[in-house]
């Protein structure tokens, strides 16, 4: 590992020969500092992009898979995910033309809720769904759940080796009923 040094300075890792950006390197970028006051429009993100086989929202490489930037989520939460976190599942597509791994990260712009994550894979389990996490590593295509604990407008801050940007969503209440 002659070059290992080197490799870690500009965020790269060795493994099996395949050169990865490190995970370290991503999650060390700062969350971006946008805000909107409680009340104003929710600037929800129209740009979309395609990788070979689907439609995704925001700039990409890495992209929400469809073009929906409004999430009804249930209030209470539906039975099992725990009484704090409601959320809906949202997959994750990334350009077969990106080689490298991308954070993905979210926050309320107009409040002080982060967005959490549950990893789908290997399945989504009550262990995972009870215990959200507070980012998402993307590789390739990942399903997960979104996870918020109140409507509002919130973004998605994704951070690849060579880029960053936000997907800005707005969360509805939808009450359910019994």
């Amino acid at each position: 590992m002659r070059l290992g040094s080197q490799y870690r300075r500009y965020g790269f890792g060795c493994d099996y020969g395949t050169l990865l950006t490190r995970w370290d390197y991503l999650r060390a970028r700062p969350l971006t500092d946008r805000r909107i006051a409680p009340g104003e429009p929710c600037p929800v993100t129209s740009e979309t992009g395609r990788t070979i086989s689907h439609a995704g929202l925001g700039p990409g490489p890495v992209y929400p898979m469809g073009t929906h930037n409004v999430i009804t989520m249930r209030m209470p939460p539906p039975e099992g995910w725990g009484p704090e976190w409601t959320g809906t599942k949202r997959v994750w597509i990334v350009d077969a033309r990106y080689a490298f791994r991308a954070v993905v990260r979210g926050y309320q712009l107009d409040g002080p809720n982060e967005v959490r994550f549950v990893l789908g894979r290997p399945g989504f389990t009550a262990a995972n769904i009870l215990n959200p996490i507070r980012e998402l590593r993307v590789e390739w295509d990942t399903p997960s759940l979104t996870r918020l604990r109140a409507p509002g407008c919130y973004a998605y801050q994704v951070d690849g080796r060579t880029f960053r940007y936000l997907v800005v969503f707005e969360a509805r209440v939808e009450v359910a009923t019994p």
